[in-house]
């Protein structure tokens, strides 16, 4: 029997498409093949490469604190940024690089490498101190203001921490002086009830004594003569009455005092809300900026604005999360924080 030609072309369409999806699915599962193959040699690389990258991360970081400790600030930041660089989730790391850049005064990379950091910890509390004097210091640069140096402080084992509690000078430490501005309530911490205090005797190094400020806002001590009212007074002001009484009873020509905060517990604030980490927030200073309150509890996407109840006045303050002027509003200790969200209204 004799096929029409028609028949016969449309045989041949259909038969070359058949070759072509075939050719296509073999293709494929080469190309899958080869896709796989390359990740799992790429997965192969990485976890060779991991150990190696951790530990040189971790040399590099420790380089950097000894660059630290010698001033050495511009050598310090190359070796964190090289530490980050092999382990971008080293949070130490980025801590000591925007340590580094603070030191150098490179306010705007010391700032990116400290919200990095708490991207990465979001309950560090120095890199929070840290990261609202440097913006302090760039808003007072920006507009062209005296620059204010920062001083420099170590903890008992060296290591560099947060610079934010330098202290105004003190003419006479029983009558403490007044915060000038705002931006002076964000740089101290007026000890307060329950407070643990770490007081020592002649150098730094001497051993401690730790003493809790009692209900009354007292400070007993084995060399005090009477317990010490200090509650409302700065570490500074509060050693220099301490030196005043060792001086009086002539127990000490030239005594030597350092007193310093252990445990910060009389300055809390709390929030709630749409926050993933809600409840008592302490703080280190007599104030804080509310987006780094915000920031610590973490948010949720539908949190849009927050209500603000003051402890001293009652009064009630509704903020706009998306307004940056709000969001540098001051919170101090007994305030309450509600993250809540937007409020449709309609318009008749």
């Amino acid at each position: 029997m004799r096929k029409h030609p028609l028949s016969i072309v449309v045989s041949v369409v259909i038969f070359g498409h058949a070759l072509c999806a075939v050719g296509q699915t073999s293709n494929q599962t080469a190309s899958n093949e080869f896709n796989e193959k390359g990740a799992r040699e790429r997965n192969s690389v990485e976890e060779n490469r991991s150990p190696w990258a951790g530990e040189e991360a971790k040399k590099l970081y420790k380089m950097g604190v000894k660059y630290g400790k010698a001033k050495l600030f511009r050598q310090a930041a190359e070796s964190f940024q090289k530490a980050v660089e092999l382990k971008p989730d080293f949070a130490d790391a980025h801590y000591g690089l925007g340590h580094a850049y603070f030191d150098l005064k490179r306010w705007k990379d010391a700032i990116q490498a400290l919200e990095r950091t708490l991207e990465l910890n979001p309950k560090d509390a120095d890199a929070y101190s840290m990261l609202g004097e440097a913006y302090m210091f760039l808003r007072r640069e920006s507009n062209g203001a005296s620059e204010v140096e920062p001083r420099k402080k170590q903890n008992a084992s060296g290591e560099p921490v947060s610079l934010t509690s330098s202290i105004p000078e003190v003419t006479n430490p029983a009558e403490p002086a007044a915060p000038k501005s705002d931006e002076d309530l964000t740089r101290i911490y007026r000890v307060g009830v329950g407070d643990v205090l770490d007081i020592r005797l002649g150098p730094t190094s001497a051993q401690s004594t730790l003493s809790t400020v009692t209900p009354t806002g007292l400070l007993e001590h084995p060399n005090l003569a009477e317990p010490l009212p200090v509650a409302g007074l700065t570490v500074d002001e509060i050693s220099g009455e301490i030196e005043a009484d060792l001086k009086r009873r002539e127990l000490h020509d030239k005594p030597s005092v350092s007193v310093g905060v252990r445990d910060y517990l009389s300055h809390t604030i709390l929030v709630s809300g749409l926050v993933k980490d809600p409840g008592t927030k302490i703080l280190r200073r007599e104030a804080i900026p509310l987006y780094v309150v915000i920031a610590d509890a973490q948010p949720l996407a539908e949190a849009s604005r927050a209500t603000l109840v003051r402890h001293d006045s009652n009064e009630i303050i509704e903020i706009d999360l998306s307004d940056a002027r709000q969001m540098n509003r001051l919170v101090q200790p007994g305030d309450v924080i509600t993250l809540q969200a937007h409020t449709t209204q309609y318009v008749y």
